[in-house]
This record gives C-alpha cells, sequence and structure tokens, in this order.
C-alpha cells in the first residue's frame, strides 16, 4: 500500500502521476486483465467478444473491476495527491490498451489462420 506524501512534498501533477505509480498502475492494470479473462472464460462475459473498456458497457459494472482490484479512487486517491479519478482514468486507458492490444493479436492470428488454411 502507498504511504500518504509527507508534510511539505507537492502533490504529484497529472503530468507525472502515471511516472510515479507507474508499477502499481501495471499491476492494477494486469489484475483487471486476469479479471477480465476469467469472466470471459466463465463469468458474465462468457460469449462476448471484449477489444476495448468499452465493451464492458452494459455487460458488466466496470468499475467494479478498479474496485476488486484496488485503485485508489475518491478520498484514497486524495490522500496519495491525486484527484479523487486519476488513478482510475490511468488505470482504465492502460487496461484500453492492453485490451486493444489483445484485440489485435486475436485478429492477426485469426487472419494467419485463415491465410494458413486457404494457402
Amino acid at each position: 500500500m502507498f504511504l500518504p506524501l509527507a508534510p511539505g512534498h507537492m502533490a504529484p501533477t497529472d503530468d507525472n502521476l502515471a511516472e510515479l505509480y507507474a508499477k502499481s498502475i501495471e499491476r492494477w492494470s494486469a489484475q483487471i486483465m486476469d479479471m477480465i479473462a476469467d469472466d470471459e472464460a466463465e463469468g458474465l462475459l462468457h460469449g462476448h467478444v471484449i477489444r476495448c473498456f468499452d465493451d464492458l458497457d452494459g455487460l458488466v459494472d466496470r468499475s467494479q473491476y478498479d474496485m476488486d482490484a484496488g485503485v485508489p479512487w475518491g478520498t484514497d486517491a486524495e490522500e496519495l495527491g491525486a484527484d479523487q479519478v486519476d488513478f482510475v482514468n490511468l488505470v482504465q486507458n492502460r487496461v484500453d490498451e492492453l485490451l486493444h492490444a489483445r484485440g489485435y493479436d486475436v485478429y492477426d492470428a485469426a487472419i494467419a489462420e485463415d491465410i494458413r488454411i486457404e494457402g
């Protein structure tokens, strides 16, 4: 868990927040990706193709993933020197990037398989 900023230290700005907490953002994002994969395999997302974070809308409460991963928000984020939703936004953006990359990998694999079958 993070320690609050010591008195007299400046709170991180939006520009450096991602850099200061890069390892945590990656960890939270990886946890959320694992949860999404589990839900795709046998949960609420079974049978759905999830290629971006917006694909979760209408299927699940996507903020639940943030809460389950322990992403700080609200006053917890403020205690770390961020705005209430800064960490949520950073993590959701990273998960979106990972889902897009995964989507392209799946798409590329399908195209390669089609070419192999046809060729």
